[in-house]
């Protein structure tokens, strides 16, 4: 692990609330892992200076728990992929989640 989770989760939390001015629904942060995600949702709901609108608009999860999406998928209004872990190859799963979500986010189901 090449990262603070207190920091790393900070800094996704961050463009989340930014990306809320623009986006009309919720927006998913997907973190590399459950140490980063556990940090995300203390800081979210636990310090002073988060809405109860942002608290309520913003989705953490982690690949390794969503997955890729299904067919009846509900579409966050943004989605963000922070801190993917390299992956050896094209066929890795997490690629392979995270083309399905980009997919389902442009339109494109298979």
């Amino acid at each position: 692990r090449g990262y603070a989770p207190p920091a790393f989760a900070r800094f996704a939390l961050e463009l989340a609330r930014e990306l809320l001015i623009l986006a009309d629904g919720p927006v998913l942060v997907m973190l590399p892992g459950m140490s980063a995600g556990g940090v995300a949702r203390q800081i979210l709901n636990e310090e002073e200076g988060w809405s109860d609108a942002e608290r309520d608009h913003i989705q953490i999860s982690s690949l390794s728990l969503l997955g890729a999406p299904s067919e009846s998928s509900t579409l966050p209004a943004a989605i963000i992929f922070a801190g993917l872990a390299p992956a050896s190859s094209a066929d890795d799963s997490s690629v392979q989640q995270v083309r399905q979500w980009l997919q389902l986010a442009i339109g494109v189901r298979r």
